[in-house]
């Protein structure tokens, strides 16, 4: 699922009643200096931020409901998955997703 708008990114994960397994959520667009919480997001997640080109920049794995993570210098995209996926899919820092999937990272 991709999250385009500013509302679509603003509620994200929030007030849903589980992650869906095997569901990746991107947000193209995310700049340096942006911020993700887990405020009403209903279990541990993991959050992949890559550059522009594709290259995952760090991995994390947020825990609700006060952690909040920034986006690294160099951001311009962030991927978020149920906890544990990330790496079951391979997805790990320094490995290259294909983000163009998602639309335009800018």
């Amino acid at each position: 699922m991709v999250f385009r708008t500013p509302e679509e990114r603003a509620m994200g994960l929030q007030h849903r009643p589980y992650i869906e397994n095997d569901m990746l959520f991107a947000f193209p667009g995310v700049d340096s200096g942006d911020w993700f919480h887990s405020q009403n997001v209903p279990e541990p997640f993991d959050i992949a931020f890559t550059d522009a080109d594709g290259y995952v920049i760090e991995l994390w794995r947020v825990v609700p409901p006060e952690e909040m993570v920034p986006c690294p210098p160099g951001t311009a995209v962030a991927l978020e998955a149920k906890a544990g996926n990330m790496a079951r899919w391979g997805i790990v820092p320094g490995r290259k997703v294909n983000v163009d999937a998602f639309g335009p990272a800018r």
